[in-house]
């Protein structure tokens, strides 16, 4: 069952739907620019509520009202998706009753029950899948374009659709809550820029290029060095790639985010494995000390076979060594032997060593056996004598192969090149949304505006401690401390952050310390509040008290 406070939870959500639904219609027919900023704040209301709420509590089913043939059991998340939808493209949307997510009277049906089990989850029905009712209804992207409202509270709901996409289940990120998008710039690691900031030199990188992807997103390919001597290998993780990774930063309403990647080729090669085994075989070998004892010794029998006296020998039950066998021994013969003897069920002739040669066939007399001997003679006799008679010829000369050793691309721009063709992105069918951009002052002059843009709502809140007895502005601005009461509620406000390495909003205060240490800061992935807390700034100087006058 699902527990009382996610009951409560829930409600609200399916309020705040099943509202934005009814007052839709309405609100995009009138000319009432107030009306709309009512839905628009509806919408960002939601988006903070679902941020707040766990991932289990939006899984969570809701039952819709209506007869038992027309009842649909879905997610919460799979309403507010709904609803957002027609935002962006119209509440005809909602004409269709399967579609429609969910309304007042539902919440007020007496059919209407929250307590369902966990078990009666179902899966969101895919856009795309086959058996997706609107899935018949697809229309080609330029019609669809068309019909996506273009209104205060389409962008306000496309705004939602891609904070939650980027954003939930994923804030705050490992770089902390106040880093909400990258703070990765074209200029960094590019080995053709030496600028600190983004600056016109950057349109003569030839390893750089810019794009534009459905008309919404701003898209960076730079490509930069490979990572060397990086402990587990870095990108690549210890395989083998290639001398050069590609940057890919993306700048659209949500903010701009930065990824890394290499081509990767596979395993370090295993090349080295076969040096070891042709060092030990080129090692000359040692005479044997005078006092060394062999480790076991032949046992030399004679077999007769065939009226033949035949030498047997036995060797001992370890594998023949380079290093173990004699000068007068032949390597092959006492591998043979030794095959032979520990494993007799290689033998091909029952009692017969593999060292020993095999008997005449019955068959062939001696003359035929010395005829083809002489035929094999001969001709390795004629075979001798054309090589050396066409020694010199060029026909009968081969060069020696080698290996094609690694090219290295002469465009600084290949493997940007190459990503975006495996991506896609140079196929017919993205031309029409895959744009590349000119390079100019107006550009650079755009993303230095994007970046500057905070990507979510900023406060700035003045906290003052005046001490009882204190009322001239001299006074209550040199406290540099205040009560136990007063200390508990600014901690209470946020949490301490460093004004030197702080990367969020910063409402005015300043790196160099002038402004203070620390300060009380709150985030969430909508809204950044910095505190000026009088306490906490400076105040030994007339300066000091300007300045925090000024910011607060």
């Amino acid at each position: 069952m699902i527990p009382h406070k996610s009951i409560t939870e829930i409600g609200h959500m399916m309020i705040l739907v099943a509202t934005i639904t009814h007052l839709l219609p309405s609100t995009e027919a009138s000319s009432y620019e107030q009306d709309k900023r009512l839905v628009v704040a509806l919408l960002l209301c939601l988006l903070d509520w679902i941020m707040a709420l766990p991932l289990k509590t939006l899984f969570q089913p809701v039952c819709t009202a209506g007869s038992e043939n027309d009842k649909t059991e879905k997610s919460v998340l799979n309403c507010i998706y709904k609803v957002l939808h027609g935002c962006v493209y119209g509440s005809q949307c909602f004409s269709n009753p399967k579609y429609f997510p969910m309304n007042l009277s539902d919440l007020a049906s007496s059919d209407y029950d929250p307590f369902i089990h966990l078990e009666s989850l179902k899966e969101p029905e895919p856009l795309h899948s086959p058996d997706s009712e609107r899935s018949s209804k697809l229309q080609p992207v330029t019609e669809v374009k068309s019909h996506i409202q273009q209104g205060l509270i389409s962008v306000a709901a496309r705004t939602v659709i891609t904070h939650l996409v980027n954003h939930l289940g994923h804030y705050p990120m490992s770089g902390g809550p106040a880093m909400l998008t990258s703070q990765v710039c074209e200029n960094n690691d590019n080995p053709y820029s030496e600028s600190p900031e983004l600056s016109p030199e950057l349109f003569e990188n030839p390893n750089l290029q810019f794009f534009v992807l459905n008309n919404t997103t701003l898209v960076s390919c730079i490509q930069i060095r490979a990572e060397e001597d990086v402990p587990g290998g870095g990108l690549s993780a210890g395989l083998v790639s290639a001398n050069s990774n590609v940057r890919i930063i993306v700048r659209d309403l949500s903010g701009k985010y930065s990824w890394d990647s290499a081509i990767l080729y596979g395993p370090p090669p295993l090349c080295s494995l076969s040096e070891p085994t042709s060092f030990v075989l080129s090692l000359p070998r040692q005479e044997k000390p005078e006092d060394a004892t062999e480790p076991a010794t032949y046992v030399e029998e004679v077999c007769v076979k065939d009226g033949n006296a035949l030498p047997v020998k036995r060797f001992r039950e370890t594998v023949p060594t380079w290093d173990t066998i004699r000068d007068e021994e032949d390597a092959l013969d006492e591998l043979l032997q030794y095959i032979g003897i520990t494993s007799p069920e290689c033998l091909q002739r029952t009692g017969v060593s593999l060292n020993v040669p095999a008997p005449q066939p019955i068959c062939v007399s001696e003359k035929q056996e010395n005829d083809v001997i002489n035929a094999i003679l001969k001709q390795h006799t004629e075979e001798r004598d054309f090589v050396e008679k066409h020694f010199n010829d060029l026909n009968t000369k081969a060069m020696e192969q080698d290996e094609p050793t690694p090219q290295k691309p002469y465009s600084p721009f290949y493997y940007c090149r190459l990503l975006l063709s495996i991506l896609g992105m140079n196929s017919w069918d993205k031309r029409r949304s895959f744009h590349l951009l000119k390079k100019n002052e107006k550009l650079l002059r755009e993303l230095r505006n994007l970046d500057s843009r905070q990507c979510r709502e900023t406060h700035k809140i003045a906290v003052f401690y005046v001490a009882e007895g204190q009322e001239d502005k001299h006074s209550i601005l040199t406290n540099t401390g205040g009560s136990q009461a007063y200390e508990d509620f600014v901690a209470g406000l946020g949490w301490e952050v460093n004004l030197t390495n702080h990367c969020g909003f910063m409402g005015g205060l300043q790196k160099n310390k002038s402004t203070g240490l620390t300060t009380p800061y709150f985030a969430t992935s909508t809204v950044e509040v910095m505190f000026h807390v009088s306490t906490r700034m400076p105040s030994d100087s007339d300066d000091s008290l300007t300045k925090k006058i000024a910011d607060s």
